[in-house]
Protein backbone atom coordinates (compact mmCIF):
# COMPACT_ATOMS: atom_id res chain seq x y z
CA UNK A 1 0.00 0.00 0.00
CA UNK A 2 1.28 3.65 -0.69
CA UNK A 3 2.10 5.72 1.67
CA UNK A 4 0.89 9.36 0.97
CA UNK A 5 3.75 11.90 1.61
CA UNK A 6 2.68 14.83 3.51
CA UNK A 7 4.66 17.89 4.35
CA UNK A 8 3.27 19.96 7.70
CA UNK A 9 4.79 23.24 7.45
CA UNK A 10 5.22 24.55 11.59
CA UNK A 11 5.11 22.44 14.82
CA UNK A 12 3.12 24.26 17.46
CA UNK A 13 0.08 23.72 18.50
CA UNK A 14 -2.43 23.97 15.25
CA UNK A 15 0.92 21.54 13.91
CA UNK A 16 0.88 18.97 16.56
CA UNK A 17 -2.89 18.13 16.07
CA UNK A 18 -2.14 17.63 12.25
CA UNK A 19 0.96 15.67 12.80
CA UNK A 20 -0.96 13.07 14.87
CA UNK A 21 -3.39 13.04 12.89
CA UNK A 22 -1.42 12.55 9.90
CA UNK A 23 0.55 9.37 11.43
CA UNK A 24 -2.63 7.84 12.81
CA UNK A 25 -3.87 7.74 9.87
CA UNK A 26 -0.46 6.22 8.15
CA UNK A 27 1.07 9.49 6.36
CA UNK A 28 4.89 9.42 5.52
CA UNK A 29 4.97 12.53 7.53
CA UNK A 30 7.45 15.36 6.98
CA UNK A 31 8.11 18.04 9.22
CA UNK A 32 9.02 21.33 7.68
CA UNK A 33 10.87 23.82 10.35
CA UNK A 34 12.96 26.82 10.51
CA UNK A 35 16.89 25.72 12.07
CA UNK A 36 15.78 27.82 15.27
CA UNK A 37 13.05 25.25 15.77
CA UNK A 38 15.09 22.06 15.83
CA UNK A 39 15.21 21.37 19.55
CA UNK A 40 11.46 22.08 19.66
CA UNK A 41 10.79 19.54 16.66
CA UNK A 42 13.27 16.60 18.14
CA UNK A 43 11.15 16.11 20.78
CA UNK A 44 8.01 16.51 19.51
CA UNK A 45 9.41 13.58 16.88
CA UNK A 46 10.01 11.56 20.02
CA UNK A 47 6.14 11.96 21.28
CA UNK A 48 5.06 11.27 18.01
CA UNK A 49 7.03 7.98 18.56
CA UNK A 50 5.84 7.36 21.62
CA UNK A 51 2.24 7.55 20.30
CA UNK A 52 2.71 5.45 17.35
CA UNK A 53 6.11 3.42 17.23
CA UNK A 54 5.17 2.34 13.79
CA UNK A 55 5.34 6.29 12.47
CA UNK A 56 7.10 7.47 9.49
CA UNK A 57 7.94 11.05 10.61
CA UNK A 58 11.27 13.27 10.06
CA UNK A 59 11.95 16.45 10.02
CA UNK A 60 13.62 18.94 7.58
CA UNK A 61 14.23 22.54 7.09
CA UNK A 62 12.12 24.36 5.12
CA UNK A 63 14.10 25.81 2.51
CA UNK A 64 15.96 22.74 1.84
CA UNK A 65 12.42 20.70 0.97
CA UNK A 66 12.87 19.05 -2.77
CA UNK A 67 10.72 15.92 -2.84
CA UNK A 68 7.26 15.91 -3.78
CA UNK A 69 4.25 15.75 -1.59
CA UNK A 70 1.00 14.44 -1.61
CA UNK A 71 -0.17 17.12 0.46
CA UNK A 72 1.58 20.26 1.84
CA UNK A 73 -0.80 21.54 5.41
CA UNK A 74 0.29 24.82 6.89
CA UNK A 75 0.19 25.38 10.42
CA UNK A 76 2.44 28.50 10.78
CA UNK A 77 1.63 31.94 10.84
CA UNK A 78 3.49 32.85 7.94
CA UNK A 79 1.07 34.61 5.68
CA UNK A 80 -1.81 35.82 8.12
CA UNK A 81 -2.58 39.10 8.29
CA UNK A 82 -1.92 41.94 8.06
CA UNK A 83 1.97 40.17 6.70
CA UNK A 84 -0.05 38.47 3.85
CA UNK A 85 2.79 38.94 1.45
CA UNK A 86 4.56 35.78 2.69
CA UNK A 87 4.39 32.38 1.97
CA UNK A 88 6.01 29.72 3.77
CA UNK A 89 7.50 27.29 1.20
CA UNK A 90 8.86 28.37 -2.56
CA UNK A 91 6.78 27.63 -5.19
CA UNK A 92 8.56 24.48 -6.21
CA UNK A 93 7.89 23.08 -3.37
CA UNK A 94 3.98 24.14 -3.83
CA UNK A 95 4.28 23.16 -7.68
CA UNK A 96 5.26 19.59 -6.45
CA UNK A 97 2.57 18.91 -4.27
CA UNK A 98 -0.92 17.44 -4.84
CA UNK A 99 -2.72 19.75 -2.21
CA UNK A 100 -2.70 22.06 0.01
CA UNK A 101 -4.32 23.02 3.32
CA UNK A 102 -3.70 26.66 5.09
CA UNK A 103 -4.88 26.32 8.11
CA UNK A 104 -4.88 30.10 8.07
CA UNK A 105 -8.40 32.17 7.59
CA UNK A 106 -7.73 35.22 7.00
CA UNK A 107 -6.68 36.34 4.43
CA UNK A 108 -9.04 33.84 3.12
CA UNK A 109 -6.38 32.93 0.22
CA UNK A 110 -3.05 33.34 1.34
CA UNK A 111 -0.33 33.53 -1.17
CA UNK A 112 0.44 29.74 -0.23
CA UNK A 113 -3.09 29.32 -1.90
CA UNK A 114 -3.07 32.02 -4.52
CA UNK A 115 -0.12 30.29 -5.30
CA UNK A 116 -0.95 26.83 -5.82
CA UNK A 117 -4.52 27.55 -7.70
CA UNK A 118 -2.18 29.49 -9.85
CA UNK A 119 -0.51 26.15 -10.07
CA UNK A 120 -3.70 24.45 -10.58
CA UNK A 121 -3.60 22.68 -8.06
CA UNK A 122 -6.86 22.20 -4.96
CA UNK A 123 -5.96 24.37 -2.02
CA UNK A 124 -8.04 25.03 1.04
CA UNK A 125 -7.82 27.74 4.01
CA UNK A 126 -8.86 27.24 7.32
CA UNK A 127 -12.28 28.97 7.71
CA UNK A 128 -13.85 25.71 7.66
CA UNK A 129 -11.09 24.61 10.76
CA UNK A 130 -12.29 27.53 12.34
CA UNK A 131 -15.90 27.43 12.27
CA UNK A 132 -16.21 23.53 13.02
CA UNK A 133 -13.88 24.40 16.20
CA UNK A 134 -16.65 27.08 16.89
CA UNK A 135 -19.04 24.48 16.46
CA UNK A 136 -17.83 22.00 18.50
CA UNK A 137 -17.24 24.15 21.59
CA UNK A 138 -21.03 25.68 21.41
CA UNK A 139 -22.25 21.88 21.14
CA UNK A 140 -20.04 20.91 24.20
CA UNK A 141 -20.38 23.92 26.40
CA UNK A 142 -23.93 25.09 25.36
CA UNK A 143 -25.81 22.01 23.95
CA UNK A 144 -26.41 23.92 20.66
CA UNK A 145 -26.31 22.11 17.64
CA UNK A 146 -26.37 23.02 14.15
CA UNK A 147 -27.25 21.63 10.67
CA UNK A 148 -25.32 21.11 7.70
CA UNK A 149 -26.32 23.93 6.18
CA UNK A 150 -26.22 26.23 9.19
CA UNK A 151 -22.58 25.57 9.47
CA UNK A 152 -21.94 25.74 6.02
CA UNK A 153 -23.42 29.56 6.12
CA UNK A 154 -21.63 30.48 8.85
CA UNK A 155 -18.65 29.38 6.88
CA UNK A 156 -19.65 31.72 3.78
CA UNK A 157 -20.38 34.81 5.78
CA UNK A 158 -17.52 34.46 7.77
CA UNK A 159 -15.33 34.47 4.26
CA UNK A 160 -17.19 37.70 2.99
CA UNK A 161 -17.00 39.47 6.44
CA UNK A 162 -12.71 38.42 5.86
CA UNK A 163 -12.63 39.29 2.46
CA UNK A 164 -14.56 42.98 2.55
CA UNK A 165 -12.95 43.92 5.86
CA UNK A 166 -9.46 42.79 5.82
CA UNK A 167 -8.71 44.09 2.46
Amino acid sequence: MYKRQVLLLGCGGVGRMMATEAVLHGADLTIGILERHIPMAKTFLEELRELVPEASVRYALTAELDEPFDLVLNSTPVGMYPKTDNCPVSESVIANCGYVFDAIYNPTKTKLIQTAEKLGITAVGGMSMLVLQAVVAHEIWDGDSYTQEQINKIIKDSVEIVDRDFK
